[in-house]
């Protein structure tokens, strides 16, 4: 995170988000924009409402579902099955990655929008959408990051010792569920 230091925590959330791979490539982009060096950019218009937040960047799965409801015009459940598959790599994602794709065009189309501005948005969201996380799912893993790192910065050695503490506790569990250790009568409390 050495590029940006964060703002917010909506930023936090964001940096949260790209750092892991394949979106930790993004992270110079998302710092010249952040910090103004280079414009935030929106190949639809009315997308930067969905979009401005992430500086015109597709980090969250709820971004490409508003997309796709405002600008082609998709239902929630179509939206949501958009969702699925833009996150997806198996063979037949990739066949409903087309019908979707057409869904979207001829929405789009159908909505006033210009077939080569849908084609590039539909890129977009190819091209993040793989990588796109679930907003609720990256505030709730910043937050607790981010009190675990507040705890570890103002009280090492508690931190240091609870963390040893559920060590200890949780690693003989785990080790005695992968070797069937466990009895039968306590393997549903664990």
């Amino acid at each position: 995170m050495g590029l940006i230091h964060p703002e917010s925590f909506s930023q936090l959330v964001a940096l949260h988000s790209m750092y892991r791979p394949g979106p930790v490539d993004f992270l110079p982009d998302y710092a010249r924009k952040a910090y103004g060096l280079e414009p935030a950019s929106y190949v639809i218009p009315e997308t930067e409402s969905i979009l401005s937040e992430t500086y015109g960047m597709i980090l969250y799965q709820e971004q490409i579902m508003m997309m796709a409801q405002k600008i082609a015009g998709f239902t929630p459940g179509q939206s949501d099955g958009l969702r699925k598959v833009a996150g997806s790599m198996n063979p037949v994602a990739v066949q409903l990655s087309s019908h979707f794709r057409e869904l979207f065009i001829a929405g789009g189309v159908s909505n006033g929008y210009n077939p080569d501005s849908l084609e590039k948005l539909w890129i977009s969201i190819e091209r993040y959408g793989i990588y796109a996380f679930l907003k609720s799912h990256a505030v709730a893993y910043t937050w607790l990051s981010y009190q675990t790192a507040w705890l570890k910065a103002h009280y090492p050695s508690s931190h240091l010792k609870r963390a040893l503490l559920i060590i200890a506790l949780v690693f003989p569990i785990i080790s005695c569920k992968t070797q069937n250790a466990i009895p039968e009568s306590l393997r549903d409390a664990t």
